[in-house]
């Protein structure tokens, strides 16, 4: 967790988010930091598939 305390995942701080992650009651995209992290890998992986389209879809 990245240690700021900011709530805004619900819990009153990251220790406590973690406690929660670990006992199953909580995912580690609660935390809106990691969130962010997570879409960002996500869209750097999509912009590499989309330009690797087989040669038969590509602009003609």
């Amino acid at each position: 967790m990245p240690g700021l305390d900011c709530g805004s995942c619900g819990c009153p701080n990251c220790r406590a988010l973690a406690e929660d992650i670990v006992q199953g009651l909580a995912s580690e995209t609660d935390c809106v930091f990691k969130l962010r992290e997570k879409v960002k890998k996500l869209a750097s992986q999509m912009l590499d598939l989309s330009q690797k389209l087989p040669p038969t879809m590509g602009p003609s």
